[in-house]
């Protein structure tokens, strides 16, 4: 006697979360494939998703059953993204997925481990950061002792290639000339700062504030953050350190320029006036009193013209000292040779480069780039 068997097993089921392009075409190739599907979204329908055995009008589970066996896929793309996720690891699927970039997802999912912590204070810094021990505790005694709500502190960049001690002692002088500490740090002014490296937040105002979720659309998260809390009435503070944590931001002209750019549009307020206004500014005090003086001191070399009496010698000469007087110490500071002072001309036409490029990649549509990553800016 020959006995066949028939295995009659359940279809594997597939929960898709969202009404987007990609939900629509993950539907119909799943149906295609034998999966039960099921879509829960917002003004969802039937006509909508055709091949789907289940369509629910919001984002809820209702009758669908999610067990062991069935595979959630969250494409919600900016129509209830958290509140679809969330849903998602509620469940008992066998496998969770999210649709987003990867900027997105990150931002989602800080914003999930600032809500489930259970600490007074909430800590956000880069995974490449070297903190001495104690650095914590004393940032802490640090924030309560000033009675912020918001502490940031500046690390110690370490620069081994030459790009990075060229450019960044330079782009670190002209942070801390936009942003004085000592407007930072006032409760009365509006001027807000802050590093990502060492962003330290009481728990209870983060929530309260929505935290990393106010912050999907910006590449600056430092500085929007800082200005989420002291613009919403919260104490900012934000100190400069040497000794006790470090990191190195890049490692050579690339990722300086990439790094650079990612964020030169946005901190210029998405603005192409002050993009432009910044090269002007930054060519007339920090290249072309250098380059007066390099073409003067030539010319007197193969010409002979004496360079005593010339008013635009001495006036050019007057502003490059000033510069390398105001400059040097910054250099000192950052840990390079005071030899790299020299170089503040050529930092300055860098930065204006990348301010350009920002602007025109931001402006024309291409994004921009970081580490193998695309970026959109904010709309203007």
């Amino acid at each position: 006697m020959d006995i066949f068997i028939e295995p009659v097993t359940a279809k594997p089921r597939i929960l898709i979360l969202g009404r987007s392009p990609v939900a629509r075409t993950l539907a119909r190739l799943a149906a295609a494939v034998d999966f039960s599907v099921s879509v829960a979204a917002p003004e969802a329908s039937p006509a909508n998703f055709p091949d789907a055995d289940v369509v629910l009008d919001d984002l809820r589970l209702g009758e669908v059953k999610i067990g062991p066996q069935t595979f959630v896929v969250v494409s919600t793309q900016g129509e209830q993204d958290e509140e679809g996720l969330k849903l998602a690891l509620s469940t008992e699927a066998a496998y969770i997925a999210f649709v987003a970039s990867r900027t997105k997802a990150e931002k989602i999912l800080k914003s999930f481990a600032a809500q489930g912590a259970t600490g007074k204070w909430i800590l956000s810094t880069d995974a490449d950061v070297v903190f001495h021990p104690s650095l914590l505790r004393q940032a802490v005694e640090l924030a309560q002792r000033k009675n912020v709500q918001f502490l940031s502190l500046t690390p110690e960049v370490e620069m081994q290639s030459w790009a990075e001690k060229v450019v960044l002692p330079a782009f670190g002088f002209l942070l801390f000339m936009l942003f004085p500490l000592r407007r930072v740090n006032d409760p009365r002014s509006s001027r807000a700062m802050a590093a990502g490296a060492f962003l330290l937040m009481r728990h209870e105002d983060l929530i309260q504030l929505g935290g990393d979720a106010r912050l999907r659309d910006t590449l600056i998260e430092d500085l929007r953050m800082a200005e989420l809390f002291k613009r919403n009435g919260r104490r900012t503070y934000l100190g400069v350190t040497r000794g006790v944590f470090h990191t190195r931001m890049y490692e050579n002209w690339r990722e300086v320029f990439e790094g650079l750019t990612r964020s030169a549009w946005e901190g210029a307020g998405c603005s192409l006036w002050k993009v432009l206004a910044g090269v002007a500014a930054g060519t007339g005090m920090a290249v072309l009193p250098w380059l007066s003086l390099a073409a003067l001191w030539l010319s007197h070399l193969f010409t002979g013209v004496p360079l005593a009496h010339n008013p635009v010698f001495i006036a050019a000469a007057a502003a490059t000292a000033a510069s390398a007087a105001v400059y040097c110490p910054v250099v000192v500071f950052a840990g390079v040779s005071p030899l790299y002072t020299f170089t503040l001309p050529l930092a300055s036409l860098f930065y204006s480069t990348v301010a350009v490029v920002s602007a025109f990649r931001s402006l024309t549509g291409p994004g921009l780039r970081w580490k193998g990553r695309s970026y959109q800016p904010p709309a203007a």
